[in-house]
């Protein structure tokens, strides 16, 4: 910016200087930063991810356990030299209760 007389004549030139560098790298850094956090919130989604198929198989895990119990008991009272029917029927109860808690 000039400074001029009253003929208008440049007497002097005066300026600014604004050192920039440390705003500049304040921004770099606030940039850097989110960055992290987008990759760290990606991170906890994918891994979120990877835990709901290993909830799924536990929850569905015991039921099915229980059924394969239940049937081989089933079984096995069917199978004596003198069938336990009565005994069969309540673990084939049984298992039919549980396939309907799990379906639920």
């Amino acid at each position: 910016m000039p400074l001029r007389d009253a003929h208008g004549n440049i007497l002097k030139w005066y300026g600014t200087l604004t050192d920039i560098e440390d705003r500049k790298k304040g921004e770099h850094e606030r940039e850097r930063l989110r960055q992290v956090e987008a990759d760290l919130a990606h991170v906890n989604r994918v891994s979120t991810m990877g835990e709901l198929p290993r909830r799924c198989l536990t929850s569905y895990d015991k039921p099915i356990t229980a059924a394969i119990t239940n049937a081989n008991t089933c079984l096995r009272w069917l199978k004596r030299d003198q069938p336990d029917v009565e005994e069969a029927r309540e673990a084939d109860d049984e298992n039919r209760q549980g396939w309907n808690r799990a379906a639920r």
